[in-house]
């Protein structure tokens, strides 16, 4: 008897409306996702280090006059704060100098910023906030759409 229902065809089967993604997909799908950011993240770092100066040996760089190039970032976020970027000259030895990058985030005064512009060894920048801005407005819009896919839609597709 049991044999025999086994073997009875009641007709075409339905399918269960699951729709079956491979393992493989999704680890690609997540490893595209987070390289995403790492290359957002590395995508200003050249290939050396630089020096992390304070406000004290930046200043003290500039009275001696051994900075070779920068340049002036302006924070939006910050009226007061700038990151200054360039090159300076290193002392060696007895008159051998070694040019090396430098990084530093200091106050610049209306006088000083002046005086740095005024050597023309400086260029002034202001980062684009425009992509930043777009993540922040849609990315709340974003996840709450997945989530509602993923607990309604879905669970109701696999329902019926």
């Amino acid at each position: 008897m049991a044999d025999d229902n086994k073997l009875r065809d009641d007709g075409p089967k339905k399918g269960g409306g699951e729709f079956r993604v491979p393992p493989r997909t999704y680890i690609l799908w997540i490893a595209i996702l987070g390289a995403i950011p790492l290359l957002m993240i590395f995508k200003n770092r050249g290939p050396t280090q630089a020096d992390l100066l304070t406000q004290i040996q930046f200043n003290q760089l500039v009275q001696s006059n051994l900075i070779v190039s920068g340049k002036i970032i302006y924070d939006p976020q910050s009226s007061y704060l700038h990151d200054v970027e360039g090159k300076y000259k290193k002392m060696l030895g007895e008159g051998r100098f070694e040019t090396r990058d430098f990084r530093a985030r200091v106050r610049l005064t209306n006088r000083i910023e002046n005086r740095l512009l005024e050597t023309n060894l400086y260029e002034t920048k202001q980062p684009n906030t425009m992509l930043l801005g777009l993540f922040y407005s849609l990315g709340p819009i974003l996840l709450i759409g997945l989530l509602i896919w993923f607990v309604f839609i879905r669970q109701i597709k696999m329902a019926g």
